[in-house]
């Protein structure tokens, strides 16, 4: 059978059974007509309307999931969590691109600009994240520097002390020597120049001096030696 003659046979049984509705013979030919019309299947009307009901279901399905994705991404936005913001709106926007055809405005014009929205303050937290560690790096760069500073002058400090306590014990070799390593790390040091070139100075003097000594005592000792060479007259 076609299922136009099938119809169109079923149409008039359904007019014969208006005017006997009793009838057996035409209530089994009526049984036998719609037997065959539903081994045949929906007819493309049928299965027009069955498709349509279908993509009306899913649009509905993708729009409910597509509002919590929404209300998720806002709720992120709520806390600073901006990349989450962005990672739901995304979400919205792909289920939109992929989703049956349909009226998704409201939606979708709010996914856009609250990814736009959290595009620019992501963009703002990391710069400012980063001027953050930029000034924790420069802060603990100035004070290690500091204190690398401070330990010299210390170090400096206990240097000049004890050149010029060898000084004045006249101990000139260890008074230049320490003044010497303090122009090694600060070679304008003013205190240490000065230490050096007295106890230098005095270096050289008291060789001066102990050189005389020893002659003197070798030139006397030489006339005591003529003397007794001498010749009493």
């Amino acid at each position: 059978f076609q299922r136009g003659s099938l119809q169109e046979a079923f149409n008039e049984i359904q007019r014969a059974l208006r005017y006997d509705s009793g009838a057996d013979e035409y209530l089994a030919l009526d049984r036998r007509i719609r037997n065959a019309l539903g081994k045949l299947g929906p007819t493309r009307e049928e299965q027009t309307e069955d498709a349509s009901k279908a993509a009306e279901i899913k649009m509905e399905q993708i729009r409910a999931q597509a509002s919590i994705w929404l209300q998720r991404a806002k709720k992120a936005m709520e806390v600073g969590d901006y990349t989450g913001a962005r990672r739901h709106a995304d979400k919205v926007l792909s289920a939109i691109q992929y989703a049956p055809i349909g009226r998704w405005d409201d939606i979708e014009a709010d996914a856009k600009a609250l990814r736009a929205e959290a595009n620019k303050l992501h963009s703002q937290q990391v710069e400012a994240n980063e001027k953050q560690l930029r000034e924790e790096v420069e802060d603990a760069m100035k004070k290690w520097k500091d204190e690398i500073e401070r330990r010299r002058e210390s170090e400096i400090a206990s240097l000049i002390q004890a050149s010029s306590q060898a000084f004045q014990q006249e101990r000139y070799k260890d008074a230049m020597d320490y003044a010497q390593s303090v122009l090694r790390v600060d070679p304008e040091n003013e205190k240490a120049q000065q230490l050096t070139l007295s106890s230098k100075k005095l270096m050289l003097d008291k060789s001066r001096s102990d050189y005389l000594k020893a002659k003197r005592e070798r030139f006397a000792g030489w006339r005591q030696d003529n003397e007794a060479l001498k010749v009493p007259y």
